[in-house]
């Protein structure tokens, strides 16, 4: 309905600070462990995809800027329970996904006033209504025509940590739909500006997506879940900016650190702006997400890599790796040595020289010479710029080295290479 300027034709996933401290207790105030979903006797599924993560866990102070980086790396929006107050505002036996289809002029003053009164919405990602419609997401069911009541823990239904009563006229397989409402009496509850719409899906136990995949290849949909376009929402500029190299960084790679296959065409097809550039746009009140000129705003490019590139490129990777050659025989002269004639340190691991910027004629160089690899969501590793550093997998000799060779590569090449350190 294009003529509607109260509608939207997309749907908008808020992003906010990580709050570890959002969590159930039980009756004797310990932690209950909730799983992504419940079988109907009350068994507990989850998703092989969390051991990825269990050496990487997101910072307990994490912004929601890193909350949505880590998003990107994860190629997908987990499903949660909501939890407020220590209860679950998602019924029924699955987690979801939520959303809004508020209309831009709305977003970007709501925008405001989630900022003022602190509940930090600062960062969003949006998807073409129709498409999630087709992947399973719904508009929520604000309140009930009769009595609010829920099955207590023990019932003979009870499939997880909050179920509505099957007086209630919704059966548990839409009952993550419903919001609780109510507009008369002493505790009003209403909820219904938002707009919600919300996605879940029947979950499977092992290596199944705890969440609605994105630009992540999901195993029964080849295109990914086909979503054609997605809009992100920063909250300044510098930051869509880094949005937009990590999408390319994605884009050369086609998979995370974690081996899971990325969608290049849906990477390609994503856009990114601030609400400190949707600010700037004419406050007229019947501005929709599909008005705003797409072609301006930030996305995935080729980077042309001209000749007299690849010359310095390659020039600066050979004068790096001899000064990385040099730099490990310098920090081998002082070290002590065994009765064996073998070096002593203190420990074996991996040192690499490690840069960011995607869309820098540079690293693309290095990348079409073969000298650099990209793996999604970590950057871009040069392959053997500390190859010809007898290093004997001395963490201290490789750290020396790598060190050296990042100095000479900064130098040359004008923009930051760093080291990244690995124990074996």
């Amino acid at each position: 309905m294009p003529s509607r300027v109260d509608l939207s034709d997309w749907v908008i996933h808020f992003v906010h600070d990580h709050n570890p401290d959002i969590r159930l207790f039980d009756a004797d105030g310990e932690d209950i462990d909730t799983a992504l979903a419940y079988t109907p006797e009350g068994r507990p599924i989850r998703s092989d995809f969390d051991l990825f993560r269990q050496d990487e866990p997101l910072d307990p102070r994490a912004s929601a800027f890193d909350v949505l980086l880590r998003i990107l790396d994860d190629g997908y929006l987990r499903a949660s329970w909501s939890i407020r107050n220590q209860k679950p505002t998602i019924y029924g036996p699955t987690a979801a996904v939520c959303f809004t289809e508020m209309p831009l002029f709305a977003l970007i003053q709501y925008h405001k006033e989630r900022a003022n009164r602190g509940y930090v919405g600062r960062y969003a990602i949006a998807l073409k209504k129709a498409e999630f419609f087709q992947q399973g997401g719904r508009p929520v069911i604000y309140g009930l025509s009769g009595m609010h009541t829920e099955e207590k823990v023990g019932a003979a239904n009870f499939a997880q940590t909050r179920n509505l009563s099957e007086s209630c006229g919704i059966g548990m397989r839409e009952q993550y739909r419903y919001v609780a409402m109510s507009l008369g009496g002493n505790k009003r509850i209403d909820w219904s500006h938002e707009r919600e719409w919300r996605w879940t899906k029947e979950f499977k136990d092992g290596f199944d997506f705890p969440g609605l995949p994105i630009w992540a290849k999901a195993y029964d949909a080849p295109c990914g879940m086909c979503f054609s376009r997605v809009l992100i929402i920063t909250e300044t500029q510098n930051e869509a900016r880094e949005v937009v190299n990590k999408l390319k960084e994605y884009d050369d790679s086609g998979y995370n650190n974690f081996d899971t296959q990325f969608d290049k065409t849906l990477l390609r097809s994503t856009y990114v702006t601030s609400f400190e550039e949707l600010a700037k746009l004419n406050p007229d009140p019947n501005i929709r997400i599909e008005d705003i000129p797409f072609s301006d705003i930030g996305r995935v490019q080729v980077v042309a890599v001209s000749n007299e590139m690849l010359k310095r490129v390659k020039s600066a990777h050979q004068l790096a790796k001899r000064e990385a050659a040099a730099a490990a025989e310098e920090y081998k002269k002082p070290m002590r040595q065994d009765e064996k004639g073998r070096l002593i340190h203190s420990g074996f691991g991996w040192a690499n020289v490690i840069t960011y910027d995607s869309h820098s004629e540079a690293v693309q160089a290095l990348k079409q010479l073969g000298l650099a690899d990209p793996i999604g969501g970590i950057g871009y590793f040069l392959t053997d710029v500390t190859a010809s550093a007898k290093t004997e997998h001395s963490l201290e000799i490789e750290s020396a080295a790598a060190q050296r060779a990042a100095e000479i590569l900064t130098k040359e090449l004008g923009q930051e290479f760093l080291v990244r350190k690995k124990w074996d």
